[in-house]
């Protein structure tokens, strides 16, 4: 799998600051309306790089109530829109938008996008298309994107909506975490399924879950292997797997450690 970073060469742009009442959502044609379209002039968008923060260039309101969360009594939060009159100031909803070509070297290959971390409602659309709500602000997201992706240009939309607090501290506003495109073949590991658990005797038990995407079934040959910090692998073993076509299976290892070193509290990496 090639893992891309895709950090760069964003725009962001605060929904009250955008050109006209931001109506965001699906036409009754195929695609989404609004900021979120497939096309769509963003040239006067601030131009930025990830990770992003937007609240760390606001100025600081010192009305706000900290110990319960900060932007919830903040006047840049929009439940307090009510309270002041300059609706302008109200900077709770961003849009990100980044737009990239198509690399022939993906084609018959499966194509995901990783989110590290955004705060905190997040709404993702690829070529006008919706993809998913991710609404926690502290746990990542990985989604495949491979068949809303067209040859030549594409694009990518992130609605982020940071009303709701999730602890009493600062809570970050947008994508402040990193970006990846993951590229693999039709046959991969799903993203977050592999579990390594570890005994004090040697013994390392592995679990994954392997995808087969095409119709086809498929022989596949899985290597365990487990590698001292000098590269020396210390243990290994291959699981030989039939997998029907369009399914996924988990598979299931036990690797000994002969001799495991013993922890050295002085030492300890």
């Amino acid at each position: 799998m090639e893992k891309i970073n895709f950090d760069k060469d964003w725009r962001f742009c605060f929904e009250n600051k955008m050109d006209g009442y931001n109506y965001f959502g699906f036409w009754k044609i195929e695609g989404g309306a609004g900021a979120c379209e497939r096309f769509l002039d963003f040239n006067n968008w601030e131009k930025i790089d990830l990770p992003h923060d937007w609240a760390v260039a606001l100025p600081i309101d010192k009305t706000a109530n900290n110990i319960s969360g900060g932007r919830l009594n903040s006047k840049y939060n929009g439940q307090m829109s009510e309270l002041f009159s300059d609706a302008c100031a109200i900077y709770n909803v961003g849009w990100y938008r980044k737009h990239f070509e198509y690399d022939p070297s993906w084609k018959d290959k499966r194509i995901f996008i990783e989110f590290e971390g955004v705060y905190r409602d997040a709404v993702l659309w690829v070529n006008g298309s919706y993809m998913l709500r991710h609404t926690s602000g502290y746990t990542g997201f990985c989604v495949e994107i491979t068949d809303y992706l067209n040859e030549g240009e594409n694009s990518i939309s992130v609605r982020v909506d940071t009303d709701q607090t999730e602890g009493w501290w600062y809570d970050g506003s947008g994508i402040y975490r990193h970006v990846f495109l993951h590229v693999c073949s039709p046959t991969y590991f799903k993203h977050n399924k592999t579990v390594v658990k570890t005994q004090n005797d040697g013994q390392v038990c592995v679990s994954c879950v392997v995808v087969n995407d095409e119709n086809c079934s498929k022989n596949t040959d899985t290597l365990f292997g487990i590698y001292d910090k000098n590269g020396n692998c210390v243990a290994k073993t291959v699981l030989y797997t039939d997998l029907e076509g369009n399914c996924e299976k988990q598979l299931n290892a036990t690797l000994k450690i002969h001799n495991p070193p013993l922890w050295d509290l002085d030492n300890p990496y």
